[in-house]
Order: structure tokens, then C-alpha cells, then sequence
């Protein structure tokens, strides 16, 4: 008998009921069947026990044969019967013996089924489809159990995958609830804030022209500096004023130079800004030091900060100075203006005192009291409304420091000649500019309107009535309170109009009012004129 098929192997799905399985091909033993489950994904196969789990029927049949199962095959199930010969050949043909043509046959038929074997194994492979074409199909199954790849080129399994994702995931800032757009170009991105719009969309922001960041002091027009970044700000130190550039970077400002000649004060080019920030010198110059024990000199520092309202400054809010000096020497407090003007020249005694001061106040002096005392600190004290301050000198040495009575943090100063002061809150461009809209008046702009104060809440309404309407008329707006005041007029377009007629208010409360005109003479309505006029004020 020839091999006249090129099946070697069957499939079949459970169906919970069948247990018998029939197998379209010649096997030579029982042993040479290999049966294997699994579930409905393909996944967890199990190779079934010969005689355990099923037995077989068939062999040396041509036709083939049936496995019968111990148990019916589960619903959904895969079962797979495929025939697996040992790759041996096991006949012996003996010289000058007689020729048993089955014998040869079963022989040939062997080797057919190895063949056969081979080329049901190859079709398993990952290949390509053809020697022509430069890829490989995997035929819509997954390929399991891949290495950790090494080079570029390899490929990856799904665990390091995921964990790369995830890696990258936990530094992302992710949302869950809209699709999120790519963020522009370097160039548009570069020297600017990520923020979100209103409709939570990532934007840019220009922190330099929206007032939300400081910058930072890196020097000045007069020392020279090459400018990097949109929070680079430089000082003109003659006029102590503080400007950013806005125009192409990097920006090299020369030794000695002025905003004027490096560019110009414009859009696009220096802008003066606020600065939250002291040049190195500004803060070596924040400290105090005695000499001889004689004198000790601190000024208040003009916080000025400028921004691009014109004009516009602040200064801090001192509001008084005390002195608590030990031992047994007087001493005088001398207060200056900028002009040298004295504004108080105060002998103090030996104990504590406090001397009030104004917001115009400049330079103040102490003379003749010893900041050196064995047993006791020497306190200069500025207080501000936002706190009190200390300069402490400790006794027995030449030590300085800061304290800040509210938060009792202490800032060491080492010896340095100069002034101590405290820097005051201020509001930046952002924040005068909302309090700028604040003070806005708001209004309808129409032949019955009205217009609001935002501060008092004072409410402004006017409007027309028809000559002939005496219903109630309702003003634009109810006032929330009261209807403080109002006033009524007539409207005449005819300038030949010899009577006389008035306007008068029936009833009016916080909603609304009822008026009609009257001849003066004999108390008719009937009016010529076209309309009465009225104003209400209110709150």
C-alpha cells in the first residue's frame, strides 16, 4: 500500500459530549500518535497519557483510526491528534535472502510519514513567504519566550516593554480625561513657562510679560554682562533702576554702558521690570558695623521697584525705631531726610526707648553708647507693619546678626560696613494690574442703563417713560439695598408750547416707579410732549 494522502495530523473543538476522535492516517503503533489539549486561546497545551487519558484504534489500518477519550473534550476546547515516528529505520535487509515486498513496502511508507513529518514541522516555522520577500509572517500568532534583547536591531518581549513604558509613565505628567496635542517647536518653546489654557490644553507662557516669575540680578550696565535668559536682569546703577531684555539672545552688554546705547527702552529690546532681587554689593551693604565703639549709621533702604507703569514706586512701611543699649554712656538719635534736613535730635538715657518715626524719614544715627557691653546685646530694633526686626551685636564680641521677632530665625552677619534695613512686600505688575481692573466701573450702555461703582457699590440708573404710560415702570437694574434719590423731567420738542406741564412721581421703591406728566393749569394729562426723563441713584 502506497501513502496516498499528505494529511499527519487532525484538529477537532470539544463539545463536552464526544470522547471519540477519529485520525486520517496510517500510524504503526499506537505509540506512534501524539494528543494534545488545550484551551480555546491556544494556550496551556497539555500532552495527554497513552492508555491514561485515551486509547487508540486503528493501527496499520490504511484509513487510519479513532482515539477514544477517558473523559468528553470541555466546550471550546482544542484537541490536536498528530502522527510522530522516531527518526530511525529499524528493518534489515539481509543479502541473498528471499524479497518480502510488504516487508520493503511498510519500509518505504516509513520514510514517506518521516517526510512527511519534516515538512508538517517546517510549516510551524517563522518564515518568509517567499526567497523574495524581505520579511518574516508570523501568521497572526504571537511569538512567546523571546530573550532580553542585546543589540539595537533585537527584538523585545512584552515584560520589558511594559516596564520601559512604565518607567517613562511614573516621570510623565499623564491625564486620563482628554487627548493631549504635541508641544510646539524648540524655537517657539524656548525661554518660556508650560502652563494650561482654560479648556486644559498645555500652553506657553511668557513669564518676563505676564509678571508670574522673578528674575534674577546678575549685574550691571555699568560692569558689563552677556545676557542668556529672558529672567537675566541688569541694574543701571545711576539711575538704580532695573531692566530685562527682550530681543534676541545671547545679548553681550559691554563695561560702562547705558540701556539707551545697548538697544534702546522698547518692545523688543530693554524693558524696565520689578526685581525682587540685590546685587551682590546691595546685601554686603545690609549689615552694620561699630567702630571705636562709637557711631553706629543704618538707613532704611529705598525699596523702590519700578515696573511699566510710569512713575509708579513703593517704599517700606516703617513704623518705628527702638534702641535697647546697655551701660552706663548716653547717646543721641539724630534722624535725617535725604537733604540733611534733622527731623528729630533725641539725648537718650540709659534704658530702652523707642523713637516713632515716618514713612519720610531717611538716615538715622546713634552716637556715644557701647556695643561691646560684657553682660548684655545690643539691640537696634526696626519695626515694620509687617513685623520687627533686631540687629543684635552679642556682648563681648563684634558679632552681628538678623532676628526676625515673628519667626525667631536668625540670620548671621559677619563684620561688614554698611546699613541694615528690612524689605517690604510688594505687588508686581500681575498683581497692580488686577487690582487696576478691580477699580473698573461697570455699565449698560443703553436709552435705559445704568452704571456701578465697584468700591461704595454706588448704582447709577436712567431711562425714558412715554407721556401716555402711567403703569409701573421697572428700573435696569433692582437697587440691592435702597433707592437713595431721584429725579424727573420733561422732554419738549416743541418749541411753541405755551402750557405748562410737570412730571410727577407716583410711587417708587428699589424696583421700579410710576409717573405721569399734568398740565399745570387745569390738571389735564393729555401732554403734547414726546417723553419724561428720569434719574435714579442708589445702592
Amino acid at each position: 500500500m502506497t501513502v496516498v494522502t499528505e494529511v499527519c495530523a487532525n484538529q477537532y473543538i470539544g463539545d463536552c459530549a464526544s470522547t471519540e476522535f477519529d485520525y486520517k492516517f496510517k500510524i504503526f503503533s499506537e505509540h506512534h500518535l501524539v494528543v494534545i489539549m488545550t484551551d480555546g486561546n491556544g494556550d496551556h497545551a497539555q500532552k495527554l497519557t497513552l492508555n491514561k487519558d485515551y486509547t487508540v484504534t486503528g493501527v496499520n489500518c490504511d484509513e487510519g483510526g479513532k482515539i477514544i477519550l477517558s473523559s468528553p473534550l470541555f466546550n471550546g476546547n482544542h484537541l490536536l491528534i498528530e502522527r510522530h515516528l522516531p527518526a530511525k529505520q529499524e528493518i534489515a535487509f539481509e543479502k541473498c535472502k528471499q524479497f518480502h515486498a510488504k516487508q520493503h513496502e511498510n519500509a518505504f511508507d516509513y520514510l514517506t510519514m518521516l517526510v512527511q513529518q519534516v515538512l508538517g514541522n517546517a510549516s510551524l516555522l517563522l518564515q518568509q513567504p517567499s526567497r523574495l520577500e524581505n520579511y518574516f509572517d508570523a501568521k497572526n500568532y504571537r511569538i512567546s519566550n523571546i530573550s532580553q534583547a542585546k543589540n539595537d536591531n533585537d527584538a523585545i518581549n512584552l515584560a520589558i516593554m511594559q516596564s520601559a513604558i512604565k518607567d517613562m509613565e511614573i516621570r510623565s505628567i499623564r491625564v486620563n480625561d482628554i487627548d493631549i496635542p504635541a508641544l510646539p517647536d524648540a524655537k517657539s518653546r524656548k525661554n518660556k513657562q508650560l502652563g494650561f489654557d482654560q479648556n486644559g490644553q498645555p500652553t506657553l507662557f511668557d513669564l518676563n510679560e505676564s509678571g508670574m516669575s522673578d528674575y534674577i540680578l546678575v549685574d550691571s550696565f555699568e560692569k558689563g554682562f552677556e545676557i542668556t535668559s529672558r529672567y537675566h536682569a541688569l541694574q543701571y546703577e545711576k539711575e538704580n533702576r532695573y531692566y530685562r531684555w527682550a530681543g534676541k539672545l545671547p545679548k553681550q552688554v559691554v563695561e560702562n554702558s547705558t540701556p539707551e546705547s545697548t538697544g534702546g527702552i522698547k518692545a523688543g529690546a530693554w524693558i524696565q521690570t520689578i526685581v525682587n532681587s540685590y546685587t551682590k554689593k546691595e546685601i554686603d551693604n545690609q549689615f552694620v558695623k561699630v567702630k571705636d565703639n562709637r557711631a553706629v549709621q543704618f538707613s532704611t533702604l529705598d525699596l523702590v521697584r519700578t515696573d511699566n507703569y510710569t512713575g509708579m514706586s513703593m517704599k517700606n512701611n516703617v513704623q518705628h525705631l527702638a534702641l535697647y543699649v546697655s551701660g552706663n554712656s548716653a547717646y543721641t538719635v539724630v534722624a535725617r531726610n535725604s537733604d540733611n534736613t534733622i527731623k528729630y535730635s533725641i539725648l537718650f538715657p540709659t534704658y530702652s526707648s523707642t523713637l516713632a518715626t515716618t514713612n519720610t524719614l531717611d538716615h538715622i544715627t546713634a552716637y556715644g553708647f557701647n556695643a561691646n557691653h560684657p553682660t548684655s546685646d545690643t539691640v537696634i530694633r526696626l519695626g515694620t507693619d509687617k513685623g520687627d526686626y533686631d540687629l543684635v551685636c552679642a556682648r563681648n564680641n563684634h558679632r552681628f546678626f538678623i532676628r526676625n521677632n515673628n519667626t525667631h530665625q536668625i540670620i548671621y552677619l559677619p563684620e561688614k560696613q554698611g546699613t541694615f534695613a528690612v524689605q517690604e512686600d510688594n505687588y508686581n505688575k500681575q498683581q497692580i494690574d488686577a487690582k487696576l481692573v478691580a477699580t473698573h466701573w461697570s455699565a449698560k450702555k443703553a436709552v435705559n442703563g445704568w452704571m456701578k461703582e465697584p468700591y461704595t457699590g454706588i448704582i447709577i440708573q436712567w431711562g425714558r417713560v412715554p407721556r401716555k404710560n402711567s403703569s409701573r415702570n421697572f428700573f435696569p437694574i433692582a437697587f440691592p439695598n435702597i433707592l437713595a434719590s431721584m429725579g424727573v423731567a420733561n422732554f419738549n420738542s416743541n418749541s411753541n408750547l405755551t402750557e405748562l406741564y410737570t412730571p410727577n412721581i407716583l410711587d417708587a421703591n428699589n424696583s421700579g416707579f410710576t409717573m405721569r406728566q399734568t398740565k399745570v393749569t387745569n390738571g389735564s394729562n393729555a401732554s403734547p410732549l414726546v417723553d419724561m426723563r428720569w434719574i435714579a441713584i442708589g445702592w
